[in-house]
């Protein structure tokens, strides 16, 4: 088992331009954790910054913790070609590291005819984006209760995801940086970039405490990435925070064995129920566009909304025995894809 207090901060001195970094990541999220792991395996000086006082505290820590199958995406974005990467990695670094995995498969439910057609276009692009006709398949309803009894009596069918699983992302993030800082890697805690001078062959890394030298930066900071951008780049992209609540209940409910997945909307993939790895059962997220400043807020309209929206899909569920409710938020793109490119300033 990873503890997040394993970590040992190692201190960068604060000179300046004294250390010359190969490579400085900014943000210590799951996504910046993977990236300093990998660059861990190379002769590189590397740094991964952090503004707040521990990793993974914003968007690792608050979501889901779904491993998707890669059913959902559009087909030929950068989200659909590595969701489905990232499913068929995900066991492997689990493995390496000890992180929590567990592979419960997951399952789209129908309630209508409608949703039924949808779920055969949902299948359809699953298989546009690489998966095989064993990695989902349509069951009817007579099979489906004997899967999940708990099921509502109005789904009448479900796309089976069976390479769905379910993780811990603040275990995964703790356990990709602490591999990272063994094989070199340094961390620097309460650290806010504040700008970022491009120069011929390096960057100067401003931030609340000093000023860092480095060949290359690689963002990976979040809902603030587009500021980043903006501090080398012409803006060319925008963040908005979409907030999600959730409802945890206690490690009593056993209700489900599988991800439940409603039928997508543009919102998202919907109001889910998930078994959490540690033995609880998550319901959520909301799909809400929100100020930062309130990306971290629960709502009564929210909590009411994912407590209807669960109902319609699984019976009896025992809402007295919720013993947390929480929000966090994802960084929704305006090109409504991931942006994983070298910009038009080159090493950014």
């Amino acid at each position: 088992m990873v503890h997040l207090y394993d970590i040992i901060v190692i201190t960068v001195p604060l000179d300046g331009g004294a250390i010359l970094y190969d490579v400085i990541v900014i943000g210590a999220g799951i996504i910046g954790a993977c990236i300093v792991r990998e660059l861990s395996r190379y002769q590189l000086r590397v740094l991964i910054v952090e503004k707040e006082n521990d990793v993974a505290l914003k968007a690792t820590a608050t979501n889901s913790a779904i491993v998707h199958s890669g059913h959902d995406p559009i087909p030929g974005t950068l989200k659909a070609k590595f969701n489905l990467e990232g499913n068929r990695m995900f066991p492997t670094m689990c493995a390496e590291l000890d992180i929590p995995y567990e592979n419960c498969g997951g399952m789209v439910v129908a309630k209508n005819n409608n949703e039924l057609e949808t779920l055969k276009e949902l299948q359809a692009r699953a298989y546009q984006n690489g998966l095989h006709d064993t990695e989902a398949y349509i069951l009817r309803q007579d099979r489906l209760i004997e899967i999940e009894p708990n099921l509502s009596d109005s789904v009448i069918a479900a796309l089976m995801l069976p390479t769905t699983s379910v993780t811990y992302p603040m275990e995964a993030a703790i356990a990709n940086i602490e591999n990272a800082m063994d094989n070199g890697v340094e961390l620097s805690l309460n650290t806010e970039v504040l700008a970022i001078k491009s120069r011929k062959d390096d960057f100067i890394v401003k931030t609340n405490s000093k000023n860092l030298n480095t060949k290359i930066v690689i963002n990976a900071a979040g809902l603030d990435a587009d500021t980043v951008s903006n501090m080398v780049n012409k803006p060319y992209f925008t963040l908005r925070a979409r907030r999600g609540q959730y409802l945890l209940f206690d490690k009593s409910v056993e209700l489900i064995h599988h991800v439940i997945y409603p039928i997508p909307s543009e919102k998202g993939k919907g109001v889910l129920l998930t078994p959490q790895y540690h033995g609880n059962l998550l319901i959520g997220p909301t799909s809400e566009f929100v100020p930062k400043s309130e990306q971290t807020q629960t709502t009564s309209d929210g909590l009411r909304y994912l407590k209807t929206e669960s109902q319609s899909t699984i019976q009896d569920i025992p809402f007295s025995r919720v013993i947390r409710a929480f929000a966090g938020s994802r960084a929704t793109p305006s090109t409504k894809d991931f942006i994983i490119e070298e910009t038009g300033v080159p090493g950014f």
